[in-house]
């Protein structure tokens, strides 16, 4: 649309002013000119695309235009273009705008669930977590069938085109592939270096058994088993050559396994510190279960032994495998003594059964010089009870929180919650007070 006021010739394409020409004198060419120049041009379509326009927009940089149709334009838009279909200002808003919808996706509960997804677990619902689980067996599954596909090509590849060669020739080429690769990593990191040279010396062995591994890798294989065994299972089999579970076992198990309290433990560190205050802290751990056989010993190993008395009656084959460990470590007040000093295997021990292994331990360490002056333990039941046991010694205390030391008996044992632990239930209470489970009533509205 033109409007002519005083003396200027003003455009308007959808409402919008986009060109003012001021001339005193306006005459019927220039009209002309002008209309002719408009009838060649184009409109600028902004950004249309649907993503778009589900955005926020900051007002000071860009407006949503409704009519004739919705698209995004920046404020400096041109509106009107005799070549393009975008002004230059609309042009470079567009790639603010993809910013937007992609920082609008990773914030999607969906990308939180992804296979691919960085999220920490910690953050996760239940739900998602279940969602995430399926969707890594979905990617596990996937993963594992383009790997299966992957070898049978490269197998087909090698009885299509591969070249049967004599084991002597065949001794030479991979003396020569290794020399190159051993050639090439000079300049690498020393365990890099390492770790590809054991995986080229294991390639030339003719049998597994033949394999001698670097102590560094055993060690390393080791920490990464303790972490995960099934992870390090699937990377054996998949990716590199890593020693058997076997080999890995004769190397764990050099020190003889035994439980009950550590005498020698003990005794080198009476040497070593003296006389001096110590607390003793307690906590039971869920352990692995099974069987293992001890090559030093012939003994079997596994069995809970925590009640001497009961396992001695108790026929082999009616014996209980441990699942649980039961610790006793002891902690200097005063210097950096630690000593894990005491350990059973149990199937969760009971009050009574920390009572009778607690006051041996403490019989051991007085009778070594050292002065027992507090029980650390966290809030568990178990905890609980075995510390009601000593409520006889001072009945007219109101809560049992000390007990007296049957090895010096002017001087009292303290019994001592674990700081962490209460500082984590009273969250929890806190939690689940008025939500998330509502078993609690700290927070009365």
């Amino acid at each position: 649309m033109l409007d002519i006021q005083q003396g200027a010739l003003h455009m308007y394409v959808y409402g919008s002013c986009f060109k003012t020409v001021e001339s005193a004198d306006l005459t019927t060419e220039d009209v002309n000119a002008n209309l002719l120049t408009l009838s060649k041009g184009k409109h600028c379509v902004g950004n249309n695309d649907q993503q778009f326009l589900e955005l926020s927009l900051d007002s000071k940089t860009a407006y949503l235009e409704k009519e004739p149709y919705e698209t995004i334009r920046h404020v400096q838009c041109s509106l009107f273009l005799e070549n393009s279909e975008r002004c230059p200002a609309c042009q470079k808003y567009r790639g603010t705008l993809r910013k937007k919808v992609s920082s609008n996706k990773a914030k999607l509960p969906a990308a939180k669930v992804d296979a691919s997804s960085h999220t920490p677990l910690a953050v996760l619902s239940k739900p998602e977590l279940m969602l995430r689980c399926q969707n890594l067996a979905a990617q596990h599954k996937s993963d594992s069938a383009k790997l299966k596909a992957l070898r049978a090509k490269i197998e087909k590849s090698i009885s299509k085109n591969g070249i049967q060669v004599s084991e002597e020739t065949g001794r030479m080429l991979q003396t020569a592939i290794n020399n190159e690769l051993l050639n090439g990593i000079e300049n690498m990191n020393p365990v890099k270096r390492l770790f590809l040279e054991q995986q080229i010396k294991q390639a030339s062995c003719k049998s597994a058994n033949g394999m001698r591994w670097h102590p560094t890798v055993i060690r390393w294989c080791l920490a990464m088993r303790r972490r995960s065994t099934s992870g390090y299972e699937f990377l054996r089999s998949t990716t590199t050559s890593l020693p058997h579970s076997s080999v890995l076992n004769d190397y764990a198990q050099y020190r003889e396994c035994g439980t009950g309290i550590d005498y020698a433990g003990i005794a080198k560190l009476a040497e070593q510190y003296g006389e001096c205050d110590i607390a003793v802290l307690c906590d039971e751990m869920k352990v692995k279960d099974g069987l293992v056989y001890e090559r030093n010993t012939g003994k079997l190993v596994g069995y809970a032994d925590i009640d001497v008395e009961s396992a001695l009656s108790t026929p082999p084959g009616e014996q209980q495998i441990a699942t649980h460990a039961l610790v006793f470590m002891i902690r200097g007040l005063k210097t950096n003594l630690k000593l894990s000093a005491a350990s059973y295997a149990t199937t969760t021990a009971t009050a009574e059964q920390i009572y009778v292994k607690f006051w041996e331990l403490v019989g051991a360490l007085e009778l070594y010089g050292f002065r027992v002056r507090c029980f650390i333990a966290d809030g568990a039941s178990t905890n609980r009870r075995f510390i009601q046991l000593h409520s006889s010694d001072y009945p007219d205390d109101p809560i049992t929180h000390r007990a007296v030391n049957l090895y010096h008996p002017d001087r009292d044992i303290y019994f001592v919650s674990d700081v962490p632990h209460l500082v984590k239930t009273t969250r929890n209470n806190y939690e689940n007070s008025g939500a998330n489970l509502n078993t609690r009533r700290l927070i009365v509205s």
